[in-house]
C-alpha cells in the first residue's frame, strides 16, 4: 500500500467549534469542483470514497492533511489546486477568508503561501510495518465514529473494521475474522457532533467515541493493522476526520 500526505499548516483563522472536519471537507470539495469536476465526482460522490483520501483533522484548529492512497497518488496537484482555492472560498459558516503558512508534502515543503511550487517531485510512501511490539495503546485523537450509540465497544469488531477497510483501500475481497487471543482496558467517553448535512437537507447527529484503549499481547497481525490504521485512519468517515490514532508502546 502506497499513500501521500498533503499538509496545510499555519491557518490564520480558528474555528467557532472544536472540531471542524465537516467544514475542512466542505470547502474542500467546493474547491475541487472548482478545479475538475470529474475528479470531484469521483472523490465526494461516489460511496466508496473512503477507500480514496482520508481528512486529518485537530481539535481547535483548521490545519489539516489529505492522505491519498494507492492509485489516487496522482491527483496530488488537484488537491493542491484546490486548497489554493479554497482560501478565497473561505471556511466555515460564515466563510471566514483566510491565509495559511505552507503546504507541505510528506512532512517536507511542497508549496509556499503565495502558490509557489518548491518541490516538483511527487514521491509515494510505500507502506511496510514492521513492529513487533505485542502491547499498545490507542489513543483516539479524534473521534471514533461508530455505528449504535448505545453500543460498548468491541475490540474485535474493531480488528474487523480495520482489516475491512485496509482491504477496501487495497481492492481485496474477503471474509474478516479473528480470534480473540488479547486482553484490553478501555477509557471511552460518549461524543456527540451535530452537523447540517446538505444531501440530507438537515441536520444529523454523530455518534462516536474518544478516549485510549490498551491491547496486551496483541498478535502480529493485530499489531500490523493497528500500525496501517495509524495512517488510514479508524472507523466511519474518515474523510470528515474522524478516527485519527496515535500508538504508544507499553
Amino acid at each position: 500500500m502506497k499513500y501521500i500526505k498533503l499538509s496545510v499548516k499555519g491557518i490564520n483563522i480558528k474555528p467557532l467549534h472544536e472540531f471542524n472536519g465537516s467544514a475542512v471537507r466542505g470547502t474542500l470539495g467546493w474547491a475541487l469542483k472548482r478545479v475538475d469536476e470529474s475528479v470531484f465526482e469521483m472523490f465526494y460522490n461516489k460511496d466508496n470514497a473512503s477507500s480514496k483520501y482520508r481528512l486529518e483533522i485537530d481539535f481547535n484548529t483548521y490545519d489539516f492533511s489529505i492522505y491519498l492512497f494507492n492509485e489516487c497518488v496522482k491527483y496530488t496537484p488537484y488537491f493542491a489546486l484546490a486548497i489554493e482555492q479554497m482560501r478565497a472560498l473561505g471556511l466555515g459558516v460564515n466563510r471566514q477568508k483566510f491565509d495559511y503558512e505552507k503546504i507541505l508534502l510528506n512532512d517536507e515543503p511542497f508549496m509556499g503561501n503565495k502558490g509557489e511550487v518548491l518541490n516538483k517531485d511527487i514521491k509515494s510512501i510505500e507502506l511496510n510495518p514492521q513492529s513487533h511490539h505485542k502491547n499498545i495503546k490507542v489513543i483516539f485523537k479524534t473521534p471514533f465514529m461508530i455505528n449504535d450509540k448505545n453500543a460498548d465497544f468491541n475490540p474485535l469488531s474493531f480488528f474487523i473494521s480495520l482489516k475491512r477497510r485496509i482491504n477496501e483501500i487495497n481492492g481485496i475481497s474477503e471474509k474478516v475474522f479473528f480470534d480473540d487471543n488479547f486482553s484490553y482496558s478501555q477509557s471511552l467517553s460518549d461524543y456527540k457532533l451535530l452537523r447540517y448535512s446538505n444531501n440530507q437537507g438537515r441536520k444529523m447527529n454523530f455518534h462516536a467515541k474518544i478516549g485510549e484503549v490498551e491491547f496486551i499481547n496483541l498478535d502480529d497481525e493485530c499489531v500490523k493493522l493497528l500500525e496501517i490504521a495509524n495512517i488510514t485512519g479508524v472507523g466511519k468517515h474518515t474523510a470528515f476526520g474522524f478516527g485519527k490514532i496515535i500508538l504508544e508502546r507499553i
